[in-house]
């Protein structure tokens, strides 16, 4: 309920409707308010949340650049596997699919954490 001083911040012209036709319709609506309010401070954390771990996604997308780490063209990946087959190495189809599996377990846990914080869990 609004309290005295409450209405004392009003602008006159409100204090006057409160205390003359509308009763205690200004109170409602400031609780309304608040009550809003404190919903989107929830939500913003919420999203806060949830963009950090987003942008872990991305950092980790960002730690390989091809400036730094050339793409391998055809010929460099059948020599990397011919020189793993005949040291008797994994397979680089083993090795990249260890890589693969490593990178979206790590995706999928931030995308998790992000799907969490979505849902109000974090």
């Amino acid at each position: 309920m609004t309290t005295n001083e409450e209405i004392a911040l009003l602008p006159k012209w409100a204090q006057e409707i409160y205390g003359r036709k509308w009763g205690n319709t200004i109170p409602k609506m400031l609780e309304s308010w608040a009550s809003a309010l404190a919903e989107n401070a929830i939500l913003r954390r919420i999203a806060e949340a949830a963009q950090v771990d987003i942008q872990k996604i991305v950092d980790w997308a960002e730690a390989y650049p091809l400036q730094v780490f050339q793409e391998l063209d055809k010929q460099e990946w059948e020599e990397v596997a011919r020189v793993l087959k005949e040291q008797g190495a994994p397979s680089l189809a083993r090795i990249s699919a260890s890589n693969m599996r490593h990178v979206i377990e790590g995706v999928r846990k931030h995308a998790q954490d992000a799907l969490s914080a979505l849902d109000g869990e974090k």
